[in-house]
C-alpha cells in the first residue's frame, strides 16, 4: 500500500517517493506522543516510526520475495535488499528525529 502511494505521488504530483515516508513517520510520531501525553520533542515518539517502518518494510520484503525466495538466482544480494528497505526506515525517522533534536536544543 505504501509503495502504491509512493508511485502515485511520483507519477501524478512529481514528488519524490521519500516524502510519503517522512510524512508517515511524522504522523506516527505525533499519534504516539499524543497517546503518551508527552511533549512533541520527546524521544519516546521515535519508537512509533521505527517500529512502523520495520514492520512495513519487513512485510514488503516478505510479499516481494515469498514466491521466488530471498536467495533465488537473479535476486539482489541480501545486504542490498536490506539496505534499500533500511533506507526507507531511515526516511521514516528523519522528520521525527529533526523535531526531537530541535526540541532538545531549544530546551537548553
Amino acid at each position: 500500500m505504501l509503495a502504491q502511494i509512493k508511485t502515485i505521488l511520483r507519477d501524478q504530483l512529481g514528488l519524490p517517493p521519500w516524502t510519503v515516508l517522512v510524512a508517515v513517520g511524522c504522523l506516527a510520531h505525533v499519534i504516539l506522543i499524543t497517546l503518551l501525553r508527552k511533549p512533541i520533542y520527546s524521544a519516546w515518539g521515535l519508537l512509533a516510526p521505527l517500529c512502523l517502518g520495520v514492520l512495513l518494510e519487513g512485510y514488503e520484503i516478505y510479499v516481494q520475495y515469498r514466491q521466488v525466495g530471498l536467495f533465488a538466482p537473479g535476486n539482489d544480494a541480501l545486504i542490498t535488499i536490506l539496505g534499500r528497505h533500511g533506507l526507507d526506515v531511515v526516511y521514516m525517522l528523519a522528520g521525527p528525529v529533526l523535531v526531537v533534536i530541535i526540541g532538545l536544543i531549544s530546551a537548553k
